[in-house]
This record gives structure tokens, C-alpha cells and sequence, in this order.
């Protein structure tokens, strides 16, 4: 994924989720409701650096697959 623009519309829509869950957490009444928009905020937040992660270790040459 190396369009820019499309990077940068999936990180709003992420930074969209994660505010959406922050708000869950400001209402919830009870702990699991908390947990999971705990929960949810952690996923996105990997989804939002994944691609930072896949192209630190691929540009790692230690980490590069054998074939």
C-alpha cells in the first residue's frame, strides 16, 4: 500500500474508530463494556502501524525471507 492518499484516508478512519471507542469508555457503566473498548482501541491502534512495523523488518536484512 503505497498510495498516500489512501494511507492517509485509512489512518483518519482509524483515528475515527479510536475516538468513537475513547467516547465508549467515557460512558460505559460497567467493566466489560471499559475492556472492551480497551480492547478495540489496542487493535486499531496495531492496524494504524502495522505498515511501519511489515516495512522496518523487511528493510531489516536480518529479517528479509530466504528463499
Amino acid at each position: 500500500m503505497n498510495n498516500p492518499k489512501l494511507i492517509n484516508s485509512f489512518n483518519n478512519y482509524l483515528d475515527y474508530s479510536i475516538s468513537q471507542q475513547h467516547k465508549l469508555i467515557e460512558q460505559a457503566d460497567d467493566v466489560v463494556r471499559m475492556h472492551r473498548a480497551q480492547g478495540a482501541i489496542m487493535t486499531l491502534r496495531k492496524l494504524k502501524f502495522l505498515r511501519e512495523e511489515v516495512n522496518a523488518k523487511w528493510n531489516d536484512p536480518k529479517s528479509k525471507p530466504t528463499n
